[in-house]
């Protein structure tokens, strides 16, 4: 793809520019869409194809990259060379709040860049007290600087125009994207295990007896290629229970936690780092970990995942852009842990993309025997109301019908725009206020959701 001209007035190396750039390229449902529907063609990248046998898609993916890095000036030889060292991280559930927390953890360990260098790439090197830690995550909920971050700070905007893996870690499973990864979480698991590496430990959550189909696909696919897989067992997490007071919320953070703390102890380890007493042995355990390791823990922050915050009207803001089964039942269980009593409590929710039927009662089932929901408000994603145009509101219909049928005493409405739901929530709490109450909302089911709700309340230019 040819890169677009610069717009008018911006230099080719902008910040704006990046991003006019960046905006052209095919989103990520554009990308899952065409697994879609099986696409027929005589010819594929390896040569003539069968008539009628659908193109592997998937196949295509790695030499794309490898052309894109070729014009970077990025051969594989030049990244082998280079001081990087990676924890690898897949999986459907979960690998954004891993990352981060191994980033926090790692962060520890890392001396901070000289007052005139940005920061750097990497992590523990020279002896684990030198270099940088850079993390990257995808999506991104307010400003695409999220996606790289570097010691802490998204990228500035400015720097934004064979890897050394020394761990891989498996986060939770799920069906997800199943026309590009299969419809079995079995299937799932094989591409998700791709990230093992020859020599390389990875890390896993062991899963219980019903799913030991999925455990057996990860532990062939290391003895394929000769990674050493470590399963660690729900026992060993809730004895240890995880970090208190941390700013990545939920009960089940505690998981992502325990499997951050492998990772980031392995990739210290293997970066020069040495720990003192019973965690620098074979025989540790979660309960040994060191100061910097619960500092690092309880520090790591990931916009849009359990964020929690109280805006200047007194509303109390719950944000995660949760959008499979599990992940939604997992919001409504922390939602409801921290709600109840005589309170208002609203539901900001939306799926475009997905039957949100399921999503919605995976959601309430979670909040179930906690709390209910007062007002529930169902919007489309896009920041503004539309102009001169009816938007389908099919999808929000759909899910204010499921709610209804799920508890008929929640008040609904359904939304053309994020700035109308707002502005409803804002009334909504002003009359709360009056009658004495506290006002939380939850809002949850797509990233792009909670990235318009956050924009529009923090009224920052991203």
């Amino acid at each position: 793809m040819a890169s677009p001209p610069p717009p008018p007035g911006e230099a080719a190396g902008s910040y704006a520019t990046a991003l006019t750039r960046l905006a052209q390229l095919q989103s990520n449902r554009a990308i899952t869409s065409l697994f879609d529907p099986p696409t027929t063609s005589t010819t594929t990248t390896t040569g003539p194809a069968t008539p009628g046998k659908p193109i592997d898609i998937n196949a295509l993916a790695i030499p794309e990259m490898l052309a894109w890095l070729s014009r970077a000036g990025l051969p594989p030889a030049t990244l082998a060379a280079s001081p990087l060292r990676c924890v690898h991280v897949a999986g459907t559930k979960g690998k954004g709040s891993v990352s981060a927390l191994v980033a926090g953890v790692v962060g520890q360990y890392a001396s901070p860049p000289p007052p005139s260098s940005s920061s750097g790439v990497g992590g523990g090197g020279g002896g684990g007290r030198g270099g940088g830690v850079g993390l990257y995550t995808s999506p991104h909920v307010l400003s695409v600087r999220e996606r790289i971050v570097l010691n802490g700070a998204p990228i500035p905007r400015e720097k934004l125009g064979r890897e050394v893996v020394t761990a891989a870690v498996v986060t939770q499973l799920g069906i997800d994207h199943v026309s590009m990864l299969g419809d079995t979480v079995e299937k799932i698991a094989w591409h998700k295990s791709g990230v093992f590496k020859e020599g390389v430990k990875a890390f896993t959550r062991r899963l219980p007896e019903e799913q030991a189909a999925v455990m057996e696909v990860l532990r062939a696919r290391a003895r394929e290629k000769g990674a050493v897989l470590v399963e660690v067992t729900d026992e060993e997490v809730e004895r240890w229970g995880g970090v208190e007071g941390a700013r990545l919320q939920g009960p089940f953070q505690k998981y992502n936690m325990a499997l951050a703390v492998y990772a980031a102890r392995e990739h210290l380890l293997q970066t020069g780092v040495k720990f003192e007493g019973c965690f620098g042995t074979d025989e540790w355990s979660l309960n040994d970990i060191p100061p910097e390791f619960v500092k690092g823990l309880k520090e790591a922050a990931l916009r849009g995942r359990c964020e929690v915050f109280k805006g200047e009207d007194g509303i109390e803001w719950h944000v995660d852009g949760a959008h499979t089964d599990d992940s939604l039942a997992g919001v409504g269980r922390w939602f409801g842990g921290r709600t109840g009593g005589d309170e208002v409590r609203i539901l900001v929710f939306n799926q475009q993309e997905r039957d949100p039927a399921p999503l919605l009662r995976a959601l309430l089932a979670g909040v179930k025997g906690t709390t209910t929901f007062t007002h529930a408000i169902f919007t489309r994603n896009e920041e503004q109301k539309p102009e001169g145009e009816d938007r389908d509101l099919s999808t929000q219909t759909r899910a204010q019908e499921t709610m209804r049928e799920f508890d008929s005493t929640t008040e609904t409405t359904v939304r053309n725009a994020v700035e109308p739901t707002i502005e409803q929530v804002k009334s909504i709490a002003a009359q709360a206020r009056k009658d004495g109450k506290a006002c939380k909302v939850l809002v949850t089911g797509s990233f792009h959701l909670v990235g318009a709700v956050l924009k529009l309340i923090d009224h920052v230019e991203y």
